[in-house]
């Protein structure tokens, strides 16, 4: 650890005492756990801070630490939530083990956990594909490159044109070969576990690429953001024009009309809470791209301005979350959620 990212986590590790100490009169509580230095170590901290200026009665409930960590009494939680980068046994196979001894102290003390850091395994694209596919969702095959000299001999299996990326990342350098001599662009050396994934064409009649997220939360389901772009890789790194800012909205206006589909899949993978990436190929046919049970909820302070359209989706997004951890810990009855101003959304969806 550098000694920039020694003071970042030291001053997260403070930030989040002080967090502890102003509320360290709740009886029960909800337990957090983050990443100390690395993979996104203050992952939901918009959330953390909406909870605490829209719904301040709930913010005691939070008992954050990073780990490793010491815990006193167990008997005081109501819910654990590891927010830990998945798949962390890939990523930090310690830490994994230490996560799992404290998921296996709930599981004797009957204290529910919220996306368990074993689920998260299966978010390796690989593994989460074929169970996707096996719950009746389409997905793209994919191989894992294990030998890249193999890999050239037989592709894995796959045709032409395919694509090259990594197999437990979710953001990260992806590579069309439409040829074979296009692998030999491709960087394998700064590929920690690469794989080759089906190419399918998704290209909409317009010419443009699409990609819709879908954000489950238990059982309900939320339309997340809708990405058009030129190029095949449509990451929602474009700046959206009017009409695709309306078709955006109309996307988030609506019940998602995959969310059976989705929920199925969801349920197979073991997950509670999960975004789905997915598109549609020529024929209008769904194609899940992959599963990510540790998704970026953005806060307002993280948009362009531009985006202040999508504020009121984050804010029911927010309110799914709270509703949902309070529903686990039992704690619904203690800490109803009245949020002002969310917007006639929240009122139809919670009657908040």
């Amino acid at each position: 650890m550098t000694g920039r990212q020694l003071r970042r986590s030291l001053t997260i590790g403070i930030e989040d005492a002080l967090h502890n100490l102003r509320y360290r009169g709740a009886s029960r509580r909800i337990l957090v756990v983050r990443h100390a230095a690395r993979y996104k170590r203050i992952y939901n901290s918009h959330f953390l801070a909406w909870v605490r200026a829209r719904v301040p009665e709930a913010a005691p409930l939070f008992e954050l630490h990073r780990l490793p960590c010491r815990i006193g009494d167990w008997r005081r939680y109501a819910l654990f939530l590891p927010w830990l980068q998945d798949p962390l046994n890939r990523f930090d196979p310690r830490l994994y083990r230490y996560a799992m001894e404290m998921e296996r102290r709930c599981d004797a003390l009957g204290i529910p956990v919220v996306n368990s850091v074993e689920a998260l395994s299966r978010s390796v694209k690989s593994v989460a594909s074929e169970i996707m596919r096996a719950s009746g969702v389409r997905t793209p095959r994919m191989a894992p490159i294990a030998d890249v000299e193999a890999f050239r001999k037989t592709l894995g299996g796959l045709a032409l044109p395919l694509i090259i990326r990594e197999d437990d990342r979710h953001r990260g350098a992806s590579f069309l070969v439409e040829r074979e001599a296009d692998l030999d662009r491709v960087p394998f050396e700064r590929l920690s576990a690469p794989v080759a994934v089906e190419f399918i064409d998704v290209r909409s009649p317009d010419g443009l690429y699409r990609a819709y997220r879908y954000l489950a939360i238990g059982d309900r389901g939320f339309p997340c953001f809708l990405a058009v772009s030129p190029t095949w890789e449509a990451r929602g790194e474009d700046e959206p024009t009017d009409e695709t800012i309306e078709e955006e909205l109309a996307f988030l206006n609506r019940e998602d009309p995959n969310h059976d589909a989705l929920q199925r899949a969801r349920r197979a993978l073991g997950f509670d809470i999960v975004a789905f990436d997915y598109s549609y190929d020529r024929e209008g046919r769904l194609v899940v791209w992959e599963a990510n049970p540790f998704p970026t909820i953005w806060g307002q302070d993280n948009y362009e301005p531009y985006m202040r359209y999508v504020d009121p989706f984050v804010e029911r997004i927010y309110v799914g979350l709270l509703t949902y951890y309070l529903e686990r810990a039992g704690l619904s009855a203690s800490v109803p959620i009245r949020v002002r101003n969310a917007g006639a959304a929240l009122h139809t969806l919670f009657g908040v």
